[in-house]
């Protein structure tokens, strides 16, 4: 059966327009259902190893009224309208249930491939002293080896598991990735398999989405009826992708460009930075077509959707890495970036239930010599003057 759509994942931000998430997070929730239906059934051979499209996507916005929770829950609800939809885990599991799933997995399929749902990451990991093995094995099948994968559990011994993989999309806080994730792991091996997608508050106010056009006209429900449709025929698509004209030559020139950093944390993202824009090159190629080609504005535009969130990545990054001292200094520096320009007695007010005056001066001439903020001199009606102070760049 042909395909109902030209473009899946234009489609799903059709549909998903009436959410008040932004767009941005509905775009990496519809790239996540793409990777989950693709599983390692396609792929991009890279010479001494296979590429597969598979994703973790991580949502990360500060206040509930993101709405990253219920975006997820809209992608999940597609992916199972499937006929034959994915085994799909979470959002709570132990390591154990986790070789369960995948060994259950494989049995009714070809692929030992997990596809996570964790809305609450934090949820899904635990606590810190909790999430090691878990994460140790979402590591592990990442990269979806070819050769047979072995895990040691404590019951049961050896555990060997053929053509393991996962996709994942989870959604946290800031403040929740500090508690949950350990150190070792910010910057190099979980952290940096995940594309993290940061926002702030929403697109727009929805009170009461289900009286617009789109649900009043039936619209809503042929939408997700096509995009489930699609889904099907997608699942059945096996082999190799290849290059078309121009494109390859473009990604070589590209990867030249990709540069070291000495951003904490970011020496895993870069390492793997071309990856990832290969990853999403050919999750679009599939939204649009079932040619199993990359064509040059499929890099293009993953490579866009890539760098689109490498500001926000590394302000993540430097809040899991920081120690106390650093959390302070991120907490005043994220305070005065949201008011652009505040004074010293409001910003006072803010922290005086948290910090000492002491610690705020010290953290606020810190940051002034890190040139993140710079003190002015405002005049009063009283022909004095106040402090205040102005935000210029992150950490």
């Amino acid at each position: 059966m042909a395909r109902q759509l030209n473009n899946w994942l234009e489609s799903y931000l059709e549909y998903t327009m009436e959410h008040e998430a932004v767009e941005r997070f509905h775009k990496w929730i519809g790239l996540w259902v793409l990777s989950s239906v693709s599983r390692r059934a396609v792929w991009l051979p890279r010479g001494y190893y296979q590429l597969y499209p598979n994703l973790y996507v991580v949502l990360v916005a500060e206040s509930a009224l993101s709405r990253k929770s219920a975006a997820c829950r809209i992608g999940r609800n597609v992916l199972v309208q499937m006929d034959n939809p994915p085994l799909i885990t979470g959002p709570k599991i132990t390591p154990e249930k986790m070789i369960n799933k995948l060994k259950v997995v494989g049995e009714d399929h070809i692929d030992s491939f997990a596809v996570v749902f964790a809305p609450e990451l934090g949820v899904f990991l635990g606590q810190r002293n909790q999430s090691h093995d878990i994460m140790a094995i979402l590591t592990d099948i990442f990269d979806c080896q070819e050769e047979p994968w072995h895990y040691e559990l404590l019951m049961r011994g050896d555990e060997v598991l053929e053509r393991v993989g996962a996709s994942l999309l989870g959604g946290t806080t800031p403040e929740w990735m500090k508690t949950s994730l350990p150190t070792a792991a910010v910057g190099g091996g979980f952290t940096s398999r995940i594309i993290f997608v940061y926002a702030r508050g929403r697109r727009h106010a929805k009170a009461r989405p289900e009286n617009s056009e789109m649900f009043q006209s039936g619209e809503s429900l042929r939408m997700r009826t096509a995009l489930a449709a699609d889904l099907n025929e997608l699942a059945f698509l096996k082999g190799p992708f290849t290059y078309g004209e121009s494109a390859g030559e473009w990604f070589d020139s590209w990867y030249l460009t990709i540069e070291d950093t000495h951003q904490i944390g970011m020496g895993g993202y870069i390492g793997r930075k071309h990856a990832m824009v290969l990853k999403v090159a050919m999750l679009l190629s599939l939204s649009e077509s079932s040619s199993l080609v990359i064509e040059q504005p499929h890099l293009k535009e993953a490579v866009t959707l890539i760098e689109e969130n490498e500001g926000p990545l590394a302000e993540i990054l430097t809040i899991l890495s920081a120690t106390g001292v650093g959390e302070s200094q991120i907490r005043v520096l994220e305070c005065i970036k949201r008011n652009e320009e505040i004074d010293h007695s409001d910003l006072m007010r803010n922290f005086s239930w948290s910090m000492k005056a002491v610690e705020m001066s010290e953290t606020l001439k810190t940051l002034i010599d890190a040139g993140c903020i710079e003190m002015l001199r405002v005049p009063t009606s009283t022909n004095r003057s106040k402090m205040r102070y102005r935000y210029l760049k992150g950490i």
